[in-house]
């Protein structure tokens, strides 16, 4: 801490003996400062705000059936199915509340290899609650079609597969969420009940 109390010709000669703790201190400096111009001169930076419910307002809503693209990737909602079993005879697993089977096609309309993943889907209600997929559930979901997983999708070419959620009977209003990246700063929304 002797730092902090030294006379003006120490402090020059501290930098001067320590070129890459002052090149660090100047870089973090020089970070911190244009970080917070852009808090000042950039106020809808994502980084920064926060959804509020006027932003969750404006928000498109689309139908099943709907095609909409986030990040050059096309997703259609074909269809819902709810069951409160899944499996057969012998393997079968039992929903906590109900399942609801979502069947997604999901498009390249891009000119590159895209990635899409399930964490990029979510349901939300109008508890303001969040649910994410039941993985475990999907395995015994054959017969509405095959699990849809991480894949990469090459240009041009299209993946349909199912999502599987294993949600509280009381879940009204209910909205498959599904986010751009991981922050989910540009998200489509898609209404689940007619």
């Amino acid at each position: 801490m002797y730092i902090f109390h030294m006379k003006e010709k120490q402090w020059y000669e501290w930098f001067l003996k320590r070129p890459i703790a002052s090149l660090c201190i100047f870089f973090f400096g020089l970070l911190f400062f244009l970080m917070f111009l852009n808090i000042i001169f950039n106020p809808e930076y994502p980084y920064v705000t926060d959804n509020t419910e006027e932003e969750k307002e404006k928000d498109i809503v689309y139908e099943i059936g709907e095609s909409f693209m986030i990040d050059e990737i096309s997703y259609t909602i074909n269809s819902i199915n709810t069951t409160k079993v899944l499996g057969g005879l012998i393997f079968k697993k039992e929903a906590g509340g109900t399942f609801y089977i979502i069947s997604i096609t999901a498009k390249n309309e891009g000119k590159k290899p895209r990635e899409y993943f399930t964490p990029s889907f979510e349901i939300n209600d109008d508890q303001e609650r969040e649910f994410s997929d039941d993985r475990s559930a999907s395995s015994y979901a054959d017969k509405y079609g095959e699990k849809l997983s991480f894949e990469q999708l090459q240009p041009g070419l299209s993946k349909t597969g199912i999502i599987v959620f294993d949600l509280p009977d009381d879940a009204t209003g209910l909205k498959l969420r599904v986010k751009n990246g991981a922050w989910g700063w540009f998200d489509a929304y898609v209404n689940l009940q007619r």
